[in-house]
C-alpha cells in the first residue's frame, strides 16, 4: 500500500487533511517488535542475575533500566509509526492543528492560528515534497513528516486555497 492523502469535507469546506503512511512489510514490523521486547525485558534479566551474583541491588542498574526502556519505547514508536502512522491536520474556525497519530497514542497537538497563515510546499527533490503551514506573525510552522509527489501536493494546496478560508497559498521551494 502506498502513502495516501484523505480529505474530510463537511458543509463544502475541508475539515481534516489526513496523510497516511504506507504500511511497512510485516518482517520489518516483527523485527522492530522483537527489538522493543528485548529492550523491555533485558533490564529485568540483568537485575536478576546481578542480584544472584552479588546478593544486593547494584546502582548501575538504574541508568541501564532507563536507557533500555527508552530504547524499547523508541522501537515500539517506530513500529507503530511504520504500521499505523498518519498525520492529521484539523482546520477549525481560527486554527490549524497538527496531530501525529500512532494508533495506540498520539503526540501532543501543534496548533497555529489560521490568520496570517501560509500553506506551501517544501521541495525535497525534483519529484517529492512535504506540505507546510507557516504563520508569518507568530513565526511558527507545521511541516508534515511524510513525503508525497509534488504534483499531488500542489492539487491539495490548490484545494485548500479554495475551501479553507484565511489561508494564503504560496509555493515555498527549499532544497535540503
Amino acid at each position: 500500500m502506498e502513502d495516501r492523502i484523505e480529505l474530510e469535507i463537511s458543509e463544502g469546506k475541508i475539515k481534516n487533511l489526513i496523510l497516511i503512511n504506507k504500511i511497512t512489510p510485516m518482517p520489518v514490523a516483527i523485527m522492530l517488535c522483537i527489538f522493543a521486547a528485548i529492550f523491555y525485558i533485558l533490564p529485568f534479566v540483568v537485575a536478576y542475575y546481578s542480584y544472584q551474583e552479588s546478593g544486593k541491588p547494584e546502582f548501575f542498574l538504574l541508568p541501564a533500566f532507563a536507557m533500555c526502556w527508552f530504547m524499547g519505547t523508541w522501537f515500539l514508536r517506530m513500529m507503530l509509526w511504520n504500521r499505523f502512522g498518519k498525520e492529521l491536520f484539523k482546520f477549525t474556525e481560527s486554527t490549524v492543528q497538527y496531530i501525529a497519530d500512532y494508533k495506540w497514542y498520539q503526540k501532543k497537538p501543534v496548533i497555529i492560528k489560521k490568520q496570517d497563515c501560509i500553506v506551501g510546499l517544501h521541495k525535497i527533490d525534483d519529484k517529492l515534497g512535504k506540505i507546510i503551514f507557516f504563520n508569518e506573525k507568530q513565526n511558527e510552522d507545521i511541516q508534515s513528516a511524510l513525503v508525497f509527489p509534488i504534483n499531488t501536493l500542489e492539487k491539495i494546496i490548490n484545494k485548500i486555497n479554495v475551501e479553507v478560508v484565511d489561508i494564503k497559498v504560496e509555493k515555498v521551494y527549499t532544497l535540503t
